[in-house]
């Protein structure tokens, strides 16, 4: 009885907190699928590195960022900007460890004074990111859905133990 209740509190606790994960990523993906693309222009990129230590274990780790600043013009308005992504890329490593290849192949394209293209909201033309969102966050809604969907089964299909 014990184990019954806890499999379905532990497929509830899991499940909704990944189906609203994905519904926000999916909402952000959808709200940028209207942003158009503009002709833009770097004024540097840069990888930062942020240290951190774990508290219960001491275990030290590495995140590193990727920090992009630009320019872009629509509809004669100038605009700068530093948002990369609605998740900004990075890499996260045991101490020590260099950044990622991916992040540093970016920075190079983000260099200063290379042409590139920024998406622009047709709406509130200041909003902007260098990367469109994907659907990714599609795939965290539907595992969710599915652990409280089980959990539902467990709770009203599967029989009790005597």
């Amino acid at each position: 009885m014990k184990t019954r209740k806890g499999i379905i509190l532990l497929l509830f606790l899991l499940g909704i907190p990944f189906s609203a994960v994905g519904i926000l990523m999916g909402k952000q993906a959808y709200s940028q699928a209207s942003y158009i693309p503009a002709t833009g222009k770097s004024l540097g990129s840069d990888i930062r590195m942020k240290n951190s230590t774990s508290v219960g274990s001491g275990q030290r780790s590495s995140t590193w960022r990727l920090f992009v600043e630009y320019e872009y013009w629509i509809g004669g308005e100038y605009f700068t900007s530093n948002r990369i992504a609605s998740s900004p890329p990075g890499s996260n490593s045991s101490f020590g460890k260099p950044p990622s290849e991916e992040l540093r192949a970016l920075e190079k394209r983000y260099e200063a004074g290379n042409r590139i293209t920024v998406y622009v909201s047709p709406d509130r033309p200041e909003r902007s990111v260098l990367m469109l969102a994907t659907y990714k966050g599609l795939w965290f809604a539907l595992v969710g859905g599915l652990m409280v969907l089980a959990g539902f089964c467990v709770c009203f299909f599967v029989p009790r133990s005597a």
